[in-house]
């Protein structure tokens, strides 16, 4: 999602017009919508004042910070997946060698994924902003 989004969906989500989040954040109501429209990005300090007032992470909106609801999806993948093979380690005491190899496997083939994941996502901001200059 990008900057603009996340400000329009926002403002929409509070109920505000563009001419009232211009007023509270002493801008135009042109300004409002050049951010929404992706035309301008605004400056820091307006975006944490959109942070404080719309209750978003200012690290989230330029992509340094992980949303909370993908850290609690980690967890709950890896919790889950850890949970089910330690039943199954449980279930057989044999063939305890080859569900701890699989465990361990299976969590870093995951690993492996969600890395892949973030490395792509940032591959992709870094070529966007060499685009832009």
């Amino acid at each position: 999602m990008t900057i603009g989004q996340v400000i329009k969906d926002n403002r929409l989500k509070a109920g505000h017009s563009q001419e009232y989040l211009a007023t509270k954040l002493g801008v135009s109501r042109q300004t409002i919508s050049n951010w929404e429209n992706e035309r301008t990005i605004p400056a820091a300090d307006y975006l944490k004042e959109l942070s404080q007032l719309y209750g978003f992470s200012f690290d989230a909106v330029i992509g340094l910070e992980t949303p909370s609801y993908n850290k609690k999806k980690l967890v709950l993948k890896y919790g889950l997946l850890i949970l089910i093979l330690t039943l199954l380690l449980l279930t057989s005491e044999k063939s305890l060698v080859f569900y701890a190899y699989l465990t361990v496997g299976v969590i870093f083939i995951l690993f492996l994924i969600d890395i892949s994941k973030f490395i792509r996502k940032k591959v992709a901001l870094w070529k966007g902003k060499e685009n832009q200059l």
